[in-house]
């Protein structure tokens, strides 16, 4: 009888405090729905994917523009996405360092969206680029994004970042000493 008891005051205490913080719980969630719907959220691109674009085309013309530009870049290189790597990768070498990293940032935003405008020539159904979005390819697909000085090639990679597909983070730059040993 003393085992029904207690375990009849534990079910109470526990439905007790269960329903406590269900209350509490509501609260917050209705103070979250109210702060959403008074902030208002900008939606870009339209969702449009392709597999006919020429991606190849895309890279090479944006390489060409950014190697006969005024961009001071020793090298770019642009690996368009395969089926083993679904993802571009960009690189960006650059002559002497700049005297400030945010340089490497502009480039490699002006190249996402060069690189987008290219691809809406071929298909303009995709979304073009604005602030903080990278245009409507890069809903599609992934990028990995690599910035360094020449001289500091095996030291420090200012940019080092991937931005998945849809994501269109913000580029960030990184003066972390580079780790040749846990490069694969």
């Amino acid at each position: 009888m003393f085992k029904k008891i207690t375990c009849i005051i534990a079910s109470l205490v526990f439905a007790a405090v269960s329903f406590t913080g269900c209350s509490s719980t509501e609260k917050k969630t209705t103070t979250i729905v109210e702060e959403k719907s008074e902030t208002k959220e900008v939606i870009h691109g339209n969702g449009h994917t392709s597999d006919t674009i020429n991606l190849k085309l895309c890279a090479d013309n944006v390489t060409k523009m950014f190697k006969d530009g005024d961009y001071g870049l020793n090298d770019i290189s642009i690996d368009i996405p395969t089926k083993q790597d679904d993802f571009f990768n960009i690189i960006i070498i650059t002559e002497e360092k700049p005297a400030d990293n945010s340089v490497f940032i502009d480039m490699l935003e002006e190249c996402l969206k060069a690189l987008n405008d290219e691809a809406i020539k071929q298909d303009p159904e995709f979304s073009p680029t604005s602030d903080g979005y990278y245009g409507g390819l890069f809903d599609q697909y992934s990028v990995q994004l690599t910035a360094m000085c020449l001289d500091e090639i095996l030291k420090v990679w200012p940019v080092n970042q991937k931005i998945l597909a849809g994501k269109h983070d913000p580029i960030v730059t990184n003066n972390d000493p580079l780790d040749i040993n846990g490069i694969e």
